[in-house]
């Protein structure tokens, strides 16, 4: 059995709105009753919030099916640094991770900083970040996206803010999101597959995934994949759109 790898932003949805062949392709998956996983680098919203999204723009998807960075970010501060408190620079969803996890929240004094997407991010909690790495917390980042599409131009992603960071304290942060292994460790929690196939647009995060855990990749044309260089590889399939994917399935 093969489980479809599923990007979000770029891939099923630009600013809200589905993206030509989503909706088409994710009935056909249903139709087949396939097994396939909703992955998202990003952290600023909660499955529910995405599912009644993707419903909206005729896309029916199990909220057990969707996986955020959020969710992935809580996992692994849970298992790795349970005991450390957590100055979180991001979303109401994050934090609400964080707590479900039961990682503790200090905002003055916290010996980890952890980042992730939120468009309301202030220079104030960016300049607060700063003093606390310089003073020795951890720096954690959901993802290092560069890029957001929309129906327009890219938005700058999660990616920007830690390059502000590393600029301000010459320390990297370690990244939770695609293409790094914890969030393998994650999915292999939610299904019984045997084979993978990543279906996103961005050769950085998605493809980079793909590659690195073996797996066939189909990359999707957008705005990420139009500002990144791309790279040939056998193992990625570059298409139009989502329906040319449907040819493809092996199920």
């Amino acid at each position: 059995m093969t489980c479809y790898l599923i990007d979000l932003d770029g891939t099923l949805l630009v600013d809200a709105h589905a993206v030509d062949g989503a909706a088409e392709f994710i009935c056909e998956l249903n139709r087949r009753k396939a097994e396939y996983l909703l992955i998202t680098n990003g952290s600023a919203n909660a499955p529910k919030t995405i599912k009644n999204r993707l419903k909206a723009e005729g896309m029916e998807i199990e909220q057990r099916r969707i996986l955020t960075s959020a969710e992935v970010a809580a996992m692994y501060l849970k298992e790795f640094l349970p005991k450390k408190s957590v100055c979180c620079i991001g979303s109401v969803w994050l934090e609400q991770c964080l707590k479900k996890e039961d990682i503790k929240l200090d905002e003055e004094s916290a010996e980890i900083v952890l980042t992730g997407y939120d468009e309301h991010i202030s220079m104030a909690s960016l300049n607060h970040a700063i003093d606390l790495i310089m003073n020795g917390a951890i720096y954690i980042s959901t993802n290092d996206d560069l890029w957001i599409p929309t129906g327009v131009a890219v938005r700058p992603h999660t990616g920007y803010i830690n390059q502000m960071l590393y600029q301000a304290t010459g320390k990297k942060p370690i990244i939770i999101g695609k293409p790094e292994q914890y969030f393998w460790k994650l999915i292999m929690q939610r299904t019984q597959a045997k084979t993978f196939c990543m279906i996103g647009d961005s050769m950085r995060t998605d493809a980079a995934f793909g590659l690195g855990n073996h797996m066939k990749v189909y990359l999707v044309e957008s705005r990420i994949s139009d500002v990144e260089k791309e790279k040939d590889d056998l193992m990625i399939q570059k298409v139009k759109n989502l329906k040319e994917v449907i040819r493809y399935l092996s199920i």
